[in-house]
């Protein structure tokens, strides 16, 4: 690759500085220096490729603009990128993290993980909460399948003088760790697993702990355990397929059932979405911009939309019913006032 080394003019700050290199495509990539990240200290680097060495000019000094002026636009950054980063600086209080944290592992990363911030639209989100009032499983299609897990067969051997315990314990420690059980994974629960390969209770608990302690899965109370990490970003309609050798009725396997996801679940999801958009926005991750006549636009929302914005106003009114107050004709939707007599701002 060869690399054009480029000056910068002294009216920009020598915090900015960056360089031009063509690629084996022939295409050139511009990569300027922007500072160090504040947080993880990490270096801030602008980049971006283009077909000719005109262009690669021009973006070098947009970068470097840019840069001095200590902006760090994300226009190719994924929902899941964003999710991350919303999720580190939300002001949620330990128990809001905890079922927020649940919902991007296990619905937002997989729906919409893999697309670009900038591509979200309204009819995708109106689509996924569609698709979540008919079933909370992403990959139920509507047609009958199995829910297979790829839990190993857990097989005391007699000649092992540990306890048994400590041998399912390891069998399922090597099985997470191998990757076939994949960070989000749920476990079923302490029964099922008993009650599926002929093991007391008290030998799965006590080897459950033991990865809890190891930090391989997290047990939380009155919830199936799953495997600790981040979940990969997998677009809608992944489904898991088993192995060679896999059988269905020690792993725990089941046909689907569906759930509807509850419409206050929904909601949530969707103040999460709202608020990651919201930060993207400020963090100018060009999420939306303004229209060249600075004209108002009006966005078409679907009935699943309309029966969400409708629950959430009669749970309004009957809070506000409570302490003897109606909820006005003219009140904001998007309001942390209680009687929603004032707008978010923006406004």
């Amino acid at each position: 690759m060869n690399v054009i080394g480029l000056g910068y003019p002294t009216a920009i700050p020598r915090v900015a500085r960056g360089y031009i290199e063509q690629l084996p495509s022939g295409s050139f990539r511009v990569d300027v220096y922007a500072g160090t990240d504040p947080l993880t200290r990490r270096a801030i680097r602008l980049r971006s490729t283009v077909k000719t060495e005109q262009q690669a000019q021009i973006e070098f000094g947009r970068l470097l603009k840019e840069a001095s002026e200590g902006r760090t636009p994300e226009s190719d950054a994924t929902v899941a990128k964003l999710m991350d980063e919303y999720a580190a600086i939300a002001s949620w209080d330990v128990t809001t993290r905890q079922t927020n944290e649940g919902f991007i592992r296990r619905t937002i990363k997989p729906a919409l993980g893999h697309l670009e911030v900038r591509k979200v639209r309204g009819p995708i989100l109106d689509q996924l909460y569609a698709r979540l009032k008919r079933c909370g499983d992403l990959s139920c299609s509507g047609r009958p399948f199995t829910e297979h897990r790829n839990i190993p067969a857990l097989t005391m051997d007699p000649r092992d003088r540990r306890p048994v315990w400590q041998q399912v314990a390891e069998t399922l420690a090597k099985t997470v760790r191998s990757g076939s059980l994949a960070p989000g994974d749920e476990f079923p629960s302490i029964t099922e697993l008993s009650v599926s390969q002929g093991i007391g209770t008290g030998v799965i608990r006590r080897a459950l702990e033991v990865l809890a302690a190891d930090g391989l899965i997290l047990a939380r109370s009155g919830q199936r355990p799953v495997v600790a990490g981040t979940a990969a970003a997998a677009p809608v309609g992944g489904r898991r397929r088993p192995g060679p050798g896999h059988d269905c009725r020690r792993a725990g396997c089941r046909p689907h059932v569906c759930h509807p996801m509850k419409a206050s679940t929904i909601r949530g999801i969707h103040s999460i979405l709202s608020g990651a958009f919201a930060a993207a926005q400020r963090w100018e991750w060009h999420v939306r911009k303004d229209t060249k006549t600075h004209q108002d636009r009006w966005l078409a929302i679907g009935p699943d939309t309309c029966a969400l914005i409708a629950g959430y106003l009669d749970e309004i009114r009957t809070e506000l019913a409570d302490v003897g107050v109606q909820l006005r004709e003219d009140a904001y939707l998007f309001s942390n006032d209680p009687a929603h007599s004032r707008p978010w701002n923006p406004d």
